[in-house]
């Protein structure tokens, strides 16, 4: 991945970590959501990145239980945020290793669902 595709990548799942650990909202909740589940759809198939895999689904798990408080714009607590920043942080990882038509692939799988 080039640098300057990984600080962008970077710059967007870091804004939305932020913004939905400063004000819980189902914006940031969304934007963060979707890159942690393309990033996990493509690490998913890379054998390289299979220890950061328990991370990164720690922190979808956490997405998941916290989906209907984000929606009420209610405060999250400090574990669940902790277990969502250990997955940004995997995916920082990991990220630079990454092949961008793997990621690209598992971004359209993602949108496809």
């Amino acid at each position: 991945m080039t640098k300057a595709l990984y600080d962008e990548f970077g710059l967007q799942m870091h804004t939305a970590y932020a913004a939905l650990i400063n004000q819980s909202s189902l914006d940031g909740f969304d934007a963060l959501a979707h890159i942690m589940n393309v990033v996990t759809t493509a690490a998913s198939k890379d054998n390289r990145f299979k220890d950061e895999m328990l991370y990164l689904n720690t922190g979808i798990a956490t997405m998941n239980q916290i989906a209907n408080k984000c929606q009420a714009g209610l405060p999250l607590k400090e574990h669940e945020s902790a277990a969502i920043g250990v997955a940004v942080a995997a995916i920082d990882r990991v990220l630079p290793y990454m092949d961008v038509s793997k990621l690209y692939v598992a971004m359209n799988e993602v949108r496809n669902g």
